[in-house]
């Protein structure tokens, strides 16, 4: 899989977000990359919404399965 769908800022969307596809994340030794199922956006992703640039992703809070452990590290967020 070469991309995926997130929430981005776009500046021309009713709200200023869009789902789109973007290209798939790829991990540092010391991340883990994890298959999300769902976020929140809360007041800081809110607030990135309006200074944010157009494809900014947002959502940090996820419930998701690590697919790939931290190379480094236990695999631990």
């Amino acid at each position: 899989m070469s991309s995926i769908q997130a929430i981005v800022v776009d500046p021309q969307a009713a709200g200023r977000l869009a789902i789109r596809e973007v290209e798939r994340p790829t991990s540092t030794p010391s991340e883990a990359l994890v298959r999300v199922y769902a976020i929140s956006l809360n007041l800081g992703d809110v607030y990135k919404v309006s200074m944010g640039t157009d494809g900014d992703r947002l959502g940090w809070d996820l419930a998701g399965i690590v697919e790939q452990a931290a190379a480094d590290g236990p695999g631990t967020l």
